[in-house]
């Protein structure tokens, strides 16, 4: 079993095809998670021996003409399909696809999907267009994986809310439960100006894709470089969360990226018998889905977390691997930062007017009664599937953002519940979160 910080294997179907076929912008910043009807099916990765050695290029086979053999390849799966080329080609969108998502898109199952869409050409195992490059990397991350302070599945225990408390070089070396495959993590903390500089290559300190997930595509490392203000500041508003933002990192490196790009769109393309489609929303969609409200949580794992299209994992609700379950003297350790500096902590704190240690309550209660049945509305009864089946009560502990002060210092707590870790930010985001 090779250990990289890049894994890399056989390629997954379609994507040296889409390679060729499809523009190469690699844009990509939703989430494009499992369809709400059903659950995932996983769709591409990794396993290289060097992790900072460039990746050598996908090679075509002597002789083929890439564009023609795709666009002639593209033509034969979408007449196979019963579609035209034009709707196989928006289904499948920019490289690495979900096929799961595409296959819902089209109205087909993934297995003829897949049967219809060619295998790729023989890279020889040497290449792989869903890894990140080596200099996707940071030097930083490279340099902790390798030589930084183990925390594999260690829990965090620390309540300070300066980031320059936790300056050091991190490493960890876990497994891809789905796939056998092994992963190095690597995550630097150093001060920079203003703050503290997080670079890390996303890949987490503990094992994940346990038997309950259904990731859309299979993780790989993938570079990131973000910088937590050191002095955060409370904004007189609130700022609302954007897809366009991921929302902290935590201490392990890896992100929180709340919102999901599915959403209540009956006439999108593949939406289910609901009306609800798993990709392609904004945040500003009114009946945007919330994840953790459906049956399958979008095929996250037993971490509250998947993939996205380029493989980065990411957190959707608590990392409940960063701390324990149970009270503590103090309450629950910091576990990560909110783009806005503020930090974020475990489920537990010391209630100041009584001094018991239990766990902090949402604000956020769920409607009764049904959602508006109109042109655009879902109807039906309110049972926390989206977003705006919830209300700010003011019930709970925690304000409108899943936050509060206590002893002068304000923090964002993971709840056991809607919003599950942030719902807004109390200050400003710092640019550098943005995808």
């Amino acid at each position: 079993m090779n250990r990289s910080i890049t894994p890399l294997k056989a390629l997954p179907v379609v994507v040296a095809l889409l390679l060729a076929a499809c523009s190469s912008d690699g844009s990509e910043t939703q989430d494009t998670a499992a369809p709400p009807a059903e659950t995932a099916v996983e769709a591409a990765p990794s396993t290289a021996t060097a992790a900072t050695a460039p990746l050598p290029a996908v090679t075509e086979p002597s002789g083929s003409t890439p564009d023609a053999d795709a666009d002639s390849e593209l033509a034969d799966a979408a007449r196979e399909l019963g579609v035209t080329v034009a709707e196989l080609e928006d289904a499948l969108g920019a490289p690495p696809p979900d096929l799961e998502a595409a296959a819902a898109a089209l109205g087909v199952s993934v297995a003829d999907l897949e049967a219809a869409l060619p295998a790729p050409p023989d890279a020889g195992g040497t290449g792989d267009a869903n890894a990140a490059p080596a200099s996707d990397i940071p030097a930083a991350a490279l340099e902790a994986a390798a030589e930084g302070t183990d925390i594999t599945n260690v829990i965090l225990t620390s309540q300070s809310i300066d980031c320059t408390d936790y300056v050091d070089l991190y490493s960890s070396d876990v497994t891809d439960l789905s796939q056998g495959t092994e992963f190095e993590g690597g995550t630097s903390v150093s001060v920079t100006d203003g703050g503290c500089l997080v670079e890390s290559n996303n890949i987490p300190n503990h094992d994940f894709a346990d038997a309950s997930s259904a990731f859309a595509t299979l993780t790989s490392a993938n570079g990131l470089t973000v910088t937590i203000p050191s002095d955060p500041v409370a904004t007189n508003e609130p700022v609302a969360l954007s897809q366009a933002l991921y929302n902290a990192v935590m201490l392990n490196g890896v992100v929180l990226d709340i919102l999901s790009a599915g959403c209540y769109d009956p006439d999108a393309p593949g939406a289910d018998a609901d009306g609800n489609t798993a990709i392609g929303c904004s945040s500003d969609d009114p009946w945007l889905i919330d994840p953790m409200g459906t049956e399958h949580k979008f095929g996250a794992d037993e971490h509250n977390a998947h993939t996205q299209p380029d493989g980065r994992y990411h957190y959707h609700a608590s990392p409940n691997a960063l701390y324990e379950d149970a009270p503590s003297e103090g309450g629950s350790p910091v576990i990560g930062f909110a783009a806005d500096g503020f930090p974020v902590f475990g489920p537990y704190f010391v209630d100041p007017d009584t001094g018991e240690v239990r766990e902090a309550v949402s604000g956020y209660t769920l409607k009764q009664g049904e959602r508006p049945s109109g042109e655009g509305d879902p109807g039906g009864t309110y049972n926390g599937i989206y977003n705006n089946d919830y209300q700010y009560s003011g019930t709970g502990d925690l304000d409108e953002c899943n936050g509060m002060t206590i002893d002068g210092s304000y923090g964002y707590y993971v709840t056991n519940g809607y919003p599950w870790v942030i719902s807004c930010f109390a200050g400003t985001p710092d640019p550098s979160f943005a995808k």
